[in-house]
């Protein structure tokens, strides 16, 4: 969870959201989920985007990966709502 801190304010996002997808890759479903998926060979994916059947509770690079996409899926999203607002206020 302190390196979900650490990266929300490298990367100069929101560090309760970092927390939150770090306590999603800690969590003991998560982690019971994946290892399901390692027994049986099925493949997890969340959005279409496949997951590693990896446990994410000893490393340290899936966190840091995480809140750097959010990171930058934040900044795309203000970029596009502030056009849309200023698009919708002046007509």
């Amino acid at each position: 969870m302190f390196l979900a801190v650490s990266a929300a304010k490298k990367f100069k996002c929101n560090a309760y959201l970092a927390i939150l997808i770090a306590g999603i890759l800690l969590h003991p479903n998560f982690v019971n989920m994946v290892n399901a998926s390692k027994e049986t060979g099925e493949a997890i994916s969340l959005f279409f985007i496949p997951i590693y059947n990896a446990t994410y509770s000893s490393s340290v690079v899936p966190i840091i990966l995480s809140v750097w996409v959010m990171s930058h899926v934040k900044n795309l999203l203000i970029r596009f709502l502030l056009k849309l607002l200023n698009i919708l206020q002046f007509h």
